[in-house]
């Protein structure tokens, strides 16, 4: 402890403080190399990751001596924070032993309620989910290394649902997951009113006894969408509309059947056509 005892541990983030001191203890007693990265604090609510590289040089009247050689290792790193920042995605890295906060863009601060927010000492699922332990279904858990999260889900804490992406990655020597969350209740919300329109418009057409189709312009193919097709003899799925279609109607309907997919494919909002036609046999 002796050698690794001054004050300027006290500016060495608490939870990094006891693997940097195994780290030089090591690197003295088998007289070799070390490389670590560790947090300085600045201030009361932010640090920088620091990366040092040293050896043991011998010893000076009876201490050992090990020259560390360390800078900020965010600079580089730094070169791309404004474009994250900037970003409405939120970012988080988080510690997978730990769940410890490792990073989080201004996005995901400000999600946080907090721009300037202390994130020492936070945990994923208190600063994320707003619990007080770890989820059960813990993404970083759960997730596989190598492979990628992609997953929606409803934050309570919130009111919102998210789209959860991420994946493992080493941050500053540590086994960590970044995850980036995207806010989607606008889109979830347009989906469920589209979802239950379409749910109403289906009961009324069969309360109708209405046949209803889908005409894919571009495949040039038609899909049945209740069983009217069924009843009437017709497949599902029609293939090479109109040309396929032609043979099942009279000739003083053809030209005019051809006419209606032609305006149809022409961007023509509305139609209305009365056609006589022979079922499918």
């Amino acid at each position: 402890d002796r050698i690794v005892r001054r004050d300027a541990t006290d500016l060495v983030v608490p939870d990094d403080l006891p693997g940097l001191r195994e780290a030089v203890q090591d690197c003295v007693r088998t007289k070799g190399k070390m490389d670590r990265y560790w947090r300085v604090l600045q201030g009361d609510k932010s640090f920088v990751w620091v990366h040092g590289s040293g050896s043991y040089c011998g010893e000076l009247d009876g201490y050992p001596v090990v020259l560390i050689i360390y800078g900020n290792a965010t600079d580089g790193r730094n070169l791309y924070k404004d474009v994250v920042d900037n970003s409405q995605t939120m970012a988080f890295v988080c510690d997978c032993g730990t769940y410890e906060v490792l990073y989080a863009n201004l996005a995901a601060r400000e999600y946080g309620g907090d721009a300037e927010a202390n994130l020492l000492g936070r945990t994923c699922y208190a600063y994320i989910q707003g619990r007080d332990e770890p989820c059960a279904d813990c993404i970083m858990k759960t997730t596989a290394p190598g492979k990628t999260l992609n997953q929606d889900r409803f934050n309570a804490s919130h009111g919102t649902w998210e789209h959860i992406s991420g994946k493992h990655i080493e941050w500053f020597g540590r086994d960590a997951f970044i995850q980036y969350v995207q806010d989607i209740t606008d889109s979830k919300i347009a989906q469920r009113k589209l979802e239950d329109a379409e749910q109403r418009y289906a009961v009324a057409v069969q309360g109708a006894n209405l046949g209803v189709w889908e005409y894919r312009i571009k495949e040039h193919v038609i899909v049945g969408g209740n069983e009217s097709f069924g009843k009437n003899g017709l497949p599902y799925r029609i293939e090479n509309v109109p040309d396929s279609l032609i043979p099942r109607f009279g000739e003083e309907n053809r030209t005019k059947l051809d006419n209606l997919y032609r305006r149809v494919e022409a961007g023509e909002p509305e139609l209305t056509e009365t056609f006589w036609w022979r079922p499918f046999p």
